[in-house]
């Protein structure tokens, strides 16, 4: 139709993250079948020459890292010390709507903070790996929890994470080309990670927060949120405490009110364009996105799309005002703002040079730092100076591992990037793994009988608030198979009774979600009370456990709905819930103080009168199913009123009340 104007194009390069040099290419144009315009029916055009620049190479070994107890590095290279608590703005891009925040807790008996969270919001999308213990300062419950790890926000639905390691491995890829390492250990009997930036092509001049300015100039890298710029050094405090979050901001839970604003409003994230194949159609479907002149990895991407499926699917219950049972789990990042660390000092005998003779053995002595060694850009040099912090910071050498983890995600990060290294073979793209092992790196014990730890809402469902048909199971470790199943227990309790019925066994398949949680349906009982035997509202408990092979099944975990408009449970002990004293139980229904039968208007709760009976209204009538107050008139203007000493369920005229006087 347009065949007579002037069209333009806008071309640009996939990033790929990886150095592999400038190249030389070219833009062929054609058109398609024309039979209107035979002039122009399948025409092209002479080839187009483009040099495709390589920019990764820029942040050619410019990572930035947040290693425990958490020693900081920038993108240019600048180390320094961040011993305060709080959630921080670690990574912030000035011109897309990309950050990364980490969250830091007193850990080593209060000797120094670590990362126990970290979380990535691009848009609307955010997704978090959470450790931290509740409690403020050193009253820390110390009591087992498992991992948050999963999307807490799922606006836009392009932020892509694998997951490795058994679960103890992440990588958030960035529409930046760049991606966020979260590597997490045990040390003690708690959870801990480092945190580390490897920046893409889009990042060059565009960053701010505690990771600095990538632009290959060490001296402005401490500029402050309010854009001065601090001197360099090993401790700055008032450049880090200008990057500490205020709660409006945060994005513990999901993207704050701000930046869901932005991302329903904002188009600048729809500018790149691909063809969802090579075709002649004029009319084929293409990918549109802010992130999609971004390579995509042809690894394992279930982690990602099924997080997506549940957000997406709790949003939209929200917003049609119904509950649901893709519960998010929230939690609340609670820090004491008066902790400080002690002053460090040399302890157990350690001194500088001690401690870098132990420290560079260690990392020397292992495979990892051994292979390490040898790779261009892998940063060795940083985790050693850490590891000598650490023990300076604590008198032991029990951080020695998180320094270790430090190289190598450094390593594997450069190993992915540098193509001159690759050794390629065609032939095995992926792992075999032996019989019982599974994932993508063959990290998951199949025959390993996984564990629960809790249910959401501690063990209670509440029926006002979400239909309760089914509900997300925290645990681990869980596989993606057709053997994962649930196993529920139900039985049907009496509020205020410690007697109960007796159970019956079902086994369903489970929804996976990823490996720290799957999504159990919890089936009614086959037989319910028959209203005369009523004395409440129906109580369920269930006893869930989860099996990876329908044969070895975890610890039962117990969860009781009812209907909180009528009964109270304080946990999810049968024995602790009872009846309200403010509603009424008609008929196994449950009514609060003052509502009305459906079925006769006139007839309330009064929980004044009774918590089991109807009470009827006095000088009411109730007419057509409509009830009327005393000498209300006919709304059909009849004339007549509502006089109940004459009739309850008939108007009556004026005259027939004057016979009765």
């Amino acid at each position: 139709m347009n065949w007579n104007k002037t069209h333009t194009f806008k071309i640009a390069p996939v990033v790929d993250g990886v150095y592999d040099g400038h190249t030389n290419t070219k833009v062929m144009v054609h058109t398609g079948e024309f039979t209107t315009h035979p002039a122009w029916n399948d025409y092209t055009l002479p080839d187009i020459p483009v040099k495709v620049l390589d920019t990764d190479i820029d942040a050619a070994g410019q990572v930035c890292m947040s290693n425990n107890d958490p020693h900081m590095r920038t993108f240019d290279g600048n180390n320094y010390e961040c011993q305060y608590g709080g959630e921080f703005v670690l990574y912030k891009h000035t011109t897309l709507p990309v950050q990364v925040h980490a969250f830091f807790k007193p850990c080593n008996g209060g000797y120094a903070y670590c990362n126990c969270a970290v979380s990535v919001m691009s848009g609307g999308d955010v997704f978090i790996v959470d450790t931290c213990k509740p409690g403020t300062g050193l009253k820390q419950i110390t009591a087992k929890r498992p991992m948050r790890v999963g999307l807490v926000g799922c606006e836009d639905g392009q932020l892509r994470v694998e997951s490795l390691n058994g679960g103890k491995h992440f990588k958030v890829y960035l529409p930046t080309g760049g991606y966020v390492d979260i590597m997490v250990y045990r040390y003690g009997h708690d959870d801990f990670m480092n945190v580390q930036i490897h920046p893409g092509a889009k990042d060059f001049n565009r960053t701010v927060g505690l990771c600095g300015t990538l632009n290959h100039d060490k001296s402005d890298d401490f500029l402050t949120k309010d854009g001065r710029t601090e001197p360099v050094s090993s401790n700055p405090k008032d450049f880090a405490m200008s990057w500490r979050v205020q709660p409006q901001y945060s994005i513990y839970n999901g993207p704050p009110a701000s930046q869901l604003q932005f991302s329903k409003r904002s188009t600048s994230r729809s500018n790149y364009c691909r063809c969802s194949a090579e075709t002649n159609d004029a009319n084929s479907i293409v990918q549109c996105g802010y992130a999609e002149n971004i390579v995509k990895c042809p690894g394992d991407d279930n982690f990602s799309s099924r997080e997506h499926q549940k957000c997406r699917r709790r949003r939209a219950a929200e917003e049609s005002g119904q509950g649901n049972d893709d519960v998010l789990e929230t939690r609340v990042f609670e820090y004491d703002i008066y902790h400080t660390v002690p002053e460090p000092s040399w302890k157990n005998n350690w001194t500088n040079a001690t401690a870098a003779q132990f420290c560079e053995t260690f990392m020397a002595n292992t495979s990892t730092g051994k292979s390490c060694k040898s790779v261009p850009g892998a940063n060795t040099e940083d985790p050693i100076k850490g590891c000598i912090e650490d023990i300076y910071l604590t008198g032991s050498t029990e951080w020695a591992p998180a320094a270790l983890q430090a190289i190598k995600s450094s390593c594997l990060g450069e190993l992915e990037k540098n193509s001159s290294i690759w050794v390629t073979n065609n032939e095995t793209g992926t792992c075999s793994c032996d019989d019982t092992f599974a994932g993508a790196d063959c990290s998951i014990d199949t025959s390993a009988v996984p564990t629960i730890y809790y249910l959401p809402g501690d063990g209670l469902c509440k029926t006002r608030s979400r239909p309760c048909a089914r509900s997300p199971v925290y645990g681990g470790t869980f596989l993606d198979n057709k053997n994962l199943t649930c196993k529920v227990e139900i039985q049907e309790v009496t509020a205020g009774k410690p007697q109960s019925s007796a159970a019956n066994v079902e086994l369903m398949a489970a929804e996976f979600v990823h490996f720290q949680e799957v999504i159990c349906p919890l089936p009614r009982p086959r037989h319910h009370k028959r209203s005369a035997e009523c004395t409440g509202p129906p109580i369920y408990r269930y006893g869930i456990s989860v099996s990876n092979n329908k044969a070895q099944f975890s610890n039962a975990t117990y969860l009781i709905t009812f209907d909180d408009k009528c009964v109270s449970c304080r946990n999810n002990d049968p024995n602790s819930c009872r009846l309200k004293s403010d509603a009424c139980t008609i008929d196994c229904s449950c009514y609060a103080d003052g509502e009305e039968n459906v079925d006769d208007r006139c007839r309330t709760c009064n929980t004044t009168y009774s918590n089991s009976t109807w009470f009827r209204k006095h000088d009411f009538c109730l007419v057509d199913g409509t009830c009327y107050a005393l000498c209300q008139l006919d709304p059909k203007n009849s004339g007549k009123v509502c006089y109940p000493n004459a009739s309850v369920h008939q108007w009556t005229a004026t005259e027939g009340i004057l016979k009765i006087f």
